[in-house]
């Protein structure tokens, strides 16, 4: 219908009757829409409807003209011609007295001016030379209207939308994010709206835009940061979302002492579906921008005594890591954390952090001292604590964790981080008395329901009989090593490295772990030239690994000259030199259980073994028996 009916539509845009020029340019404008190649049939008659004298015709011309412009960007440099008629009529729609047919509350038709707005909008993008000849039209535009009435908060909005969106100058866009200042500060109930279908809140909106320019003019944003954290404290949920989202886009390290002390104040009565997104934000900007670690610490401690519960793990082992590279604020951490516990146990993400760093420095925690909270905590909570007051003894800790052990709070994976605590306490401690309290501990978990803590209370238990293993296997865990491309916290702008030679692979953040674990240059060596895909290598790899060699086709070799080490170690570990034992010959057709293996097994797991092979209608009990 369109492809027939375009020509006559085409002559009815220069009709006599202004009523009908209207409704062709509205059916031009659906005709286009349906049938993009007929588009160029109405250009010419749809710029002459921009000087027509009718309001309604040149609504609807301008209507036209944004939707081909659209629709076709290649035509839009020919239309960027008529911007002087466009500025023209909206100087006269602006600054026009008092029009009985066109007025809406003592402003020129309102209709006109937002869609001329609009239009300039799509006009200027990316084109400066437009931009300058309509940057005095809209600053007259913000500075004549009139923002006591809804309509002339609707034509402030959208003259703001188009000063952000061209390439105005610096000063024209501070103006605009004044207007949207003014917006966040008006509380007026009656101005609130917009006269639309869905009555979008000034408020709303102007959140929404400031969340788009925050980037582009962070300075002229900051100026309203007052009044973007009373939004915080909105009735309405959506207000306080984005007021949210925008907060966090303020941060930087001028003024994140003032606004994490603010977003900690709401982060304390926030919906329980804001504090997920909060506390990992608010850890995020204290890793980016902390003054120094420990106000970092003070700020991460502080979120997880609030939301512990709504702590993200990536949150908890960054924080975890940053006490394992600050050694002189890991007994001051232990010491809060420890005071921390006593006053709640509920908040499962500072529970675990706790204990793991009760665990882990309990020694430093005996020594007792003298400390104050940071700034930022004392001023949310008006006191300052002292820990020296009461010095803390080995029984107060076991006391302790053993509370958060049998409390409701325990999940599985707190018992678990319990029982890694209470082994690793037992090489920090030299009461004898609390040591056999923590091995009764771990003999009651024995026979737990839950299979990997049962194996963990197992394990730790024999391990009492290996002192000097014991030793080594709990000592204090190493510093971390922090890369940049994979910290846990936020985005890292990666530096621009060198352009990979032609044929390299570059390597996956996988891969380079993979690289470290076995060794392997990451700046020599792809994952090819290591020799994940080279049998040879690998046999090498099997060979360090468990002593005997490999031949070609995976199995053992009939004989081996290889040195028996790495297995008369391992015998060694089980009480057993290994003397005496042959090289495998082939690989056994059926399970076998040796007598070394058996004394093995009975020394480091303490029970008996049957070296006779269980009978096929008894396999299953024999191997689900126990988590070994």
């Amino acid at each position: 219908m369109g492809r027939d009916l375009f020509s006559e539509v085409e002559k009815l845009l220069s009709a006599s009757n202004s009523y009908i020029r209207r409704k062709a340019a509205l059916c031009a404008m659906r005709i286009i829409r349906k049938v993009p190649d007929l588009l160029p049939n109405f250009l010419d008659r749809a710029k002459t409807l921009l000087s027509d004298r009718n309001h309604g015709v040149l609504l609807c011309g301008v209507t036209l003209l944004t939707d081909i412009c659209e629709n076709d960007p290649d035509v839009t440099p020919q239309i960027r011609t008529y911007v002087p008629i466009l500025v023209r009529n909206l100087k006269t729609l602006a600054t026009a007295g008092y029009e009985p047919e066109y007025d809406v509350t003592g402003i020129a038709d309102p209709f006109v001016q937002v869609k001329i707005l609009r239009f300039f909008r799509v006009l200027g993008m990316g084109d400066v030379r437009t931009s300058e000849q309509i940057n005095d039209i809209l600053a007259q535009v913000a500075t004549n209207t009139e923002s006591s009435k809804n309509v002339g908060n609707a034509i402030l909005y959208e003259a703001v939308l188009t000063i952000l969106d061209i390439e105005a100058d610096t000063p024209l866009r501070v103006m605009g994010i004044n207007i949207l200042g003014k917006f966040l500060a008006n509380k007026d109930n009656n101005i609130r709206y917009f006269p639309s279908p869905v009555k979008p809140d000034n408020r709303y909106v102007a959140l929404n835009t400031l969340n788009k320019v925050v980037t582009l003019e962070p300075n002229a944003v900051q100026r309203h940061r007052n009044t973007i954290l009373e939004c915080l404290r909105d009735p309405d949920i959506s207000i306080r979302r984005r007021a949210l989202d925008l907060s966090f886009a303020l941060i930087n390290a001028e003024n994140i002492r003032p606004l994490i002390r603010e977003l900690l104040a709401f982060l304390e009565v926030a919906d329980n579906e804001f504090k997920t997104a909060m506390t990992s934000q608010i850890c995020i900007a204290a890793d980016r921008y902390a003054p120094n670690k420990r106000w970092h610490i003070d700020t991460v401690l502080r979120v997880l005594k609030l939301a512990g519960g709504y702590v993200r793990e990536e949150i908890l082992s960054s924080f975890i890591r940053l006490v394992g590279l600050t050694p002189e604020l890991q007994m001051y951490t232990t010491q809060k954390l420890y005071a921390s516990l006593k006053e709640d146990i509920s908040q499962e993400g500072l529970t675990i952090a706790g204990v793991w760093c009760i665990g882990e420095y309990g020694d430093q925690l005996l020594k007792g001292g003298n400390y104050e909270e940071e700034e930022l905590v004392r001023e949310v909570r008006y006191f300052l604590f002292y820990f020296a007051d009461e010095q803390v003894k080995e029984s107060d800790i076991v006391d302790l964790l053993d509370s958060i052990r049998v409390s409701i709070y325990a999940t599985p994976i707190i018992s678990e981080y319990l029982l890694n605590a209470f082994i690793k306490l037992t090489t920090r401690f030299q009461d004898a008395a609390q040591i056999d309290r923590i091995k009764a501990i771990l003999a009651q978990n024995t026979g737990n329901l839950n299979v990997e803590i049962q194996q963990r209370a197992v394990e730790y238990a024999n391990l009492f009989n290996f002192d000097k293993i014991r030793m080594g296997v709990v000592e204090r865990m190493p510093a971390p090593e922090i890369r940049e491309e994979n910290r846990v916290l936020g985005e890292v702008t990666s530096k621009k490295g060198k352009t990979p030679r032609k044929g390299v692979k570059v390597k996956t953040s996988v891969q380079r772990d993979l690289l470290d674990i076995l060794g392997g240059d990451d700046d020599k060596e792809s994952p090819s030239e290591i020799g994940f895909n080279e049998p040879a290598k690998n046999a090498e790899l099997l060979k360090d690994l468990f002593g005997p060699s490999t031949n070609g086709n995976g199995e053992l070799a009939a004989t081996s000259t290889a040195p028996q080490s790495n297995l008369n170690d391992i015998m060694k570990l089980f009480g057993n030199t290994g003397a005496g034992i042959a090289p495998v010959a082939s690989p056994p057709p059926a399970l076998s259980v040796g007598s070394s293996s058996v004394s093995a097994l009975d020394d480091i797991f303490g029970r008996t073994v049957d070296p006779t092979p269980p009978p096929a209608q008894n396999y299953r009990t024999f191997y689900t028996f126990g988590p070994f």
